[in-house]
């Protein structure tokens, strides 16, 4: 069970935004900017919490507005014709550089080891990749499994906030049931890529 099921809630919540930055000409391509900018800013938070641990307050906020951003940009873009290929790969290619600076910021941080960073950042780029895969190939990007975006993002929040309370070794932990996630989700997605790729040829 993945976050990504509650996904048509999610947005028909963010309706009145959609409409909103429809009404001031916001661009999906500025949308998925300012993603960038919040993954930014959570890693900046992680960052500053090594001195000021209250700063970690603001992780599961900026992720939040990461993951509204990321919804928000595809919503606008359909809802003003403007959904193209160049999109998709600008939509890609942020998510990826948004994720590269979370995971890099608590590397930097150290408030959980290299490797676990490094392994949860490779893990999850090589879960967006085998969800991309399948579109390169011709068939639907694939979003199953039980470590996506969102849930990413849900668990890196969740940690700051323990992390917060005093909750010792959780970064690590944290990280680790990213990569654990992660891996799972990769065999899952492989499985449907290769199911719909599968279909296709028939």
């Amino acid at each position: 069970m993945s976050i990504y099921a509650i996904k048509p809630t999610f947005q028909k919540l963010l309706s009145p935004v959609a409409q909103f930055c429809i009404q001031k000409k916001i661009s999906p391509d500025a949308l998925n900017v300012a993603g960038m900018g919040f993954s930014l800013a959570a890693g900046v938070a992680i960052l500053v919490s090594i001195q000021s641990p209250l700063a970690l307050i603001a992780v599961p906020f900026a992720l939040f507005a990461r993951i509204a951003c990321n919804a928000l940009d595809g919503m606008v873009a359909r809802a003003i014709g403007v959904s193209s290929r160049k999109g998709t790969y600008f939509n890609e290619l942020f998510d990826r550089l948004s994720d590269a600076i979370l995971f890099s910021c608590i590397a930097i941080s150290g408030v959980a080891s290299v490797p676990a960073s490094a392994l949860a950042l490779a893990i999850t780029l090589l879960v967006s990749f085998t969800g991309t895969l399948t579109l390169a190939a011709g068939g639907p990007r694939i979003y199953n499994g039980i470590m996506g975006k969102p849930d990413r993002m849900f668990v890196v929040g969740t940690v700051a906030v323990l992390a917060l309370l005093g909750v010792p070794q959780i970064w690590e932990l944290g990280l680790w049931t990213i990569v654990v996630g992660g891996l799972i989700t990769m065999a899952m997605r492989i499985s449907k890529s290769i199911e719909e790729l599968s279909d296709e040829s028939l």
